[in-house]
């Protein structure tokens, strides 16, 4: 006991004591933030996941990555490729593509052939783009043969047939999930069997997730993806901050040179070479007033062929393409009566569109007589605009001049679209150029789809992210399942 107390009394003098037993508490040790998803910018807001409705290109991008199609256009070679079936001819008027093993919809449901004809034949009943799509023109009717195989019965030969089943509008859809007479709302999640699920859709941003049992060519690399709707000012100052990994169109090439030069602290990003795959026309709407004056479309169009630096409908680098428009300055001339007042309208979203459509308002306005407003908003008599062909395929890019037929021309057309599409595939190239070229020689004088430009496509990708030039879908959207870090 006297040992003991010698003990306490020094710690005690020497100012030791014995600590406290620690207090419980219930404060839980924080779970680290996660990592920010994989983010991707664009400058349009999407309106629609619908298939049958999308016609913009944040619409059409979702709907390339979320759903699939029988056939797509290969990014690369341009040629047909399988995609959720093996397709043939059985016959001259027979089509038959039969499902390949194992492909489900995001719900675990299994994709059928009548899914498919419910698919298309709901599009060919709401769709513009679909009921107009050259390729469908000579669709009869659509019957299955069993749950994986879809007869397409044609009213004749038709080379052009399987491009219309890699178009947007032959999404396959589950006929579950889908009103056969409306279309689908945007906060409604979207139902394919596409690489991605959408997990949230609205006005400014889209979540996707990778679907696991995708069975398909393009298998997406990342587990999420936000697309994240910017203009290109807020856009910029996001990648300076580093908090997104690739730009989808949006930046100029003021920007984007800024961009690409940085500063020694600021992140880094590349720009992924799109050679040629941004064009863009000018189109005349259909119901404008204006649009039956055969003496006004053609002094439009030599009005700004000076500007133009694309000559064809269907652009290089797409089978097809020949140097039909003029590209040297013409003679201006000046129109007779009243003055015109024209509505020429471009896309906000569009890098450098608004500077190209003032520049061609001018032009216009030298033929005399003529006034043009210019307008980012509402219908107008002419529309420049950079939206792709829904098909990377001559079919695709001529498909707008087709839409656009004046009457005295709609015989002769329709006859040289008849003589090409009804050839056989084995048919020599020259041909086929023959009359691709006499539909184009034909669209000159009509001139009611002008094209002005072919640049580079607008993909910025930050440092150590990796893609692959056949992340694109086959009407050049582009696609989710290419992108990953190095």
């Amino acid at each position: 006991m006297r040992k003991l107390g010698l003990i306490a009394l020094c710690l005690l003098l020497a100012g030791c004591v014995q600590p406290e037993p620690p207090v419980p508490t219930d404060t839980v040790t924080p779970t680290p933030t996660p990592a920010r998803p994989f983010t991707v910018l664009t400058s349009r807001a999407p309106l629609t996941a619908d298939p049958a409705a999308a016609e913009k290109d944040t619409d059409l991008l979702i709907v390339a990555n979320v759903y699939q199609r029988l056939l797509r256009v290969d990014a690369v070679s341009k040629e047909l490729k399988p995609d959720a079936a093996d397709c043939l001819f059985v016959s001259e008027k027979k089509y038959q593509c039969t499902l390949i093993e194992g492909v489900t919809f995001h719900d675990g449901q299994p994709v059928t052939a009548k899914d498919v004809q419910f698919s298309i034949n709901r599009a060919l009943r709401l769709s513009k783009a679909a009921a107009t799509n050259l390729g469908f023109a000579s669709l009869r009717r659509i019957t299955t043969s069993d749950d994986k195989v879809v007869n397409f019965e044609l009213t004749g030969p038709d080379n052009q047939f399987g491009y219309a089943l890699s178009s947007p509008s032959a999404s396959i859809l589950p006929a579950e999930h889908f009103d056969p007479d409306s279309f689908l709302p945007l906060e409604t999640p979207a139902v394919g069997s596409g690489p991605y699920k959408v997990e949230e859709c609205s006005a400014d941003t889209v979540v996707f997730s990778k679907f696991a049992d995708y069975a398909g060519p393009n298998t997406g690399h990342l587990d999420e993806l936000v697309l994240r709707v910017q203009d290109a000012t807020a856009a910029e100052e996001t990648l300076a901050a580093g908090e997104a990994e690739a730009v989808w169109r949006t930046l100029s090439d003021t920007a984007i040179d800024r961009i690409l030069a940085g500063s020694e602290d600021s992140p880094k990003y590349h720009r992924f070479p799109l050679d040629g795959q941004r064009v863009t026309r000018l189109m005349w709407n259909t119901q404008s007033e204006y649009f039956a004056d055969d003496e006004l479309r053609e002094a439009v169009s030599e009005a700004v062929q000076g500007d133009r630096t694309l000559d064809s409908l269907i652009p290089q680098g797409i089978e097809g393409y020949s140097s039909a428009f003029p590209k040297s300055p013409a003679k201006v001339k000046t129109l007779k009566g009243a003055r015109k007042n024209l509505t020429l309208g471009y896309d906000a979203t569009a890098p450098g569109m608004k500077d190209l459509a003032l520049v061609l308002r001018d032009r216009i306005e030298e033929i005399g007589s003529i006034s043009v407003q210019v307008q980012d908003r509402g219908d107008t008599d002419l529309q420049l605009t950079d939206l792709g062909a829904r098909t990377n395929s001559a079919g695709g890019w001529l498909q707008a001049y087709l839409d656009r037929l004046p009457q005295k021309s709609t015989d002769d057309v329709v006859a040289l679209v008849d003589d090409w599409i009804t050839r056989p595939s084995s048919s020599k190239e020259a041909d086929v150029d023959k009359e691709i070229d006499a539909i184009q020689a034909q669209a000159v004088k009509d001139a009611t789809v002008l094209p002005i430009s072919q640049e580079d496509g607008i993909l910025i990708l930050a440092e150590g992210v990796t893609t692959f030039d056949y992340c694109f879908g086959s009407g050049g959207e582009l696609g989710l399942w290419g992108l990953q870090h190095e």
